[in-house]
């Protein structure tokens, strides 16, 4: 198996990190690296969702019950108000902040003292990902993705817009470019449609499939003509990895591993995935992030983690 070589940089919340880092060797020698330590109260607890704002911050949700605000560049970090564990967290295409938690899809207004309102509560207890194209929202309930056009601020929904079933799959991560909206399913398939349509089925046109590469995959991010997925592995394994999806038409193999444990330039004492889940993207597409979670046993040094991965 054939990876790419990336340079990584280890967003470490303090107190969450474990013992010294234990892990096998890269198969490249550690390059230099910045590691940036944040202090965070509760500390960072199996960060899931993560999305990156135009304005240099990302928005983490995790165990302790609340969406984070970390600065991309270093030092500073807040708690917002609490919210579920495992919610998705995505921006509009105004930057406004949406997230998904208690059965309900919640706008938190930072103008106003972080008040948090509900604008749609018809949820179903698999609430996952989420994400926007332009101002329309797509999000996963239950065995399902709905869709609410033009999400105007100050607005509340009775309906969904549309509802595209999936089931018996259920859909965790969501990701959009231009054209069309992806998710990753429990399945472990990623699915791929056009904006604002439901596929009739599930099935060779509409999937990816590739029993080698996705392995349980969970966030899903698009750059460019690429699609990068979040492997969280084998439970217990720790053989989480990325998966590098070629979304040109008629593209041959187009799944691929982009980085696994054993390849990359890892931060010298955090080598290696652990319980990987959320992704996010820098606006450029210079860099994606990933959360760490803290189910692992070989890669602990890298528990409760943000990892700032260069393309």
């Amino acid at each position: 198996m054939r990876c790419a070589l990336a340079s990584l940089v280890l967003l470490s919340a303090c107190g969450g990190g474990g013992s010294s880092g234990a892990g096998s060797a890269p198969v490249v020698p550690a390059t230099t690296v910045s590691l940036l330590s944040v202090a965070l109260t509760p500390t960072l607890s199996s960060p899931e969702f993560i999305t990156r704002s135009s304005d240099g911050y990302l928005y983490v949700t995790d165990a302790s019950n609340n969406v984070r605000k970390i600065s991309v560049s270093g030092g500073t970090a807040s708690s917002l108000p609490a919210v579920a564990l495992g919610a998705g967290v995505a921006l509009s295409s105004a930057n406004n902040l949406y997230y998904l938690a208690n059965h309900k899809l919640n706008f938190l207004d930072q103008t106003a003292s972080n008040v948090s309102t509900p604008i749609y509560t018809d949820l179903v207890s698999n609430f996952a990902g989420l994400a926007f194209a332009g101002a329309s929202a797509y999000f996963s309930n239950g065995g399902a993705i709905q869709i609410i056009n033009s999400v105007s601020v100050g607005t509340s929904y009775a309906n969904a817009t549309l509802s595209c079933s999936l089931s018996p799959a259920q859909p965790i991560g969501i990701a959009t470019d231009g054209s069309s909206f992806y998710a990753t399913l429990d399945s472990g398939k990623v699915l791929h449609t056009p904006l604002g349509a439901c596929p009739s089925a599930l099935n060779a046109s509409n999937t990816f499939t590739d029993n080698t590469h996705l392995l349980n995959p969970k966030g899903i991010v698009v750059v460019g003509n690429t699609a990068y997925v979040v492997n969280n592995g084998t439970p217990g394994a720790d053989d989480g990895s990325i998966s590098k999806i070629d979304l040109s038409p008629g593209a041959l193999n187009p799944v691929t591993t982009f980085m696994d444990s054993t390849s990359g330039n890892w931060p010298a004492g955090h080598v290696g995935f652990c319980d990987p889940y959320g992704i996010a993207v820098e606006p450029d597409g210079s860099y994606i992030y990933v959360t760490n979670r803290s189910a692992c046993s070989a890669n602990i040094a890298n528990q409760n983690t943000i990892l700032k991965i260069k393309l």
